[in-house]
């Protein structure tokens, strides 16, 4: 469940934590919900520019 820390901290504006966060759940636990994470904040360009091929991938 530690993909719900991705989201408290995506929530409070470390950006940079919660991909950090989210990309840790999906390489070790496959949880779809960090997936889901990702390209929210990669269309939204936290974390980094706005990356619209990552965010549909």
């Amino acid at each position: 469940m530690e993909y719900t820390l991705g989201y408290g901290a995506a929530t409070a504006g470390v950006h940079a934590e919660a991909k950090r966060i989210f990309e840790e759940a999906v390489e070790q636990m496959n949880s779809a919900q960090a997936m889901t994470g990702l390209p929210r904040m990669a269309d939204n360009g936290l974390a980094g520019p706005e990356d619209p091929a990552a965010a549909a991938a």
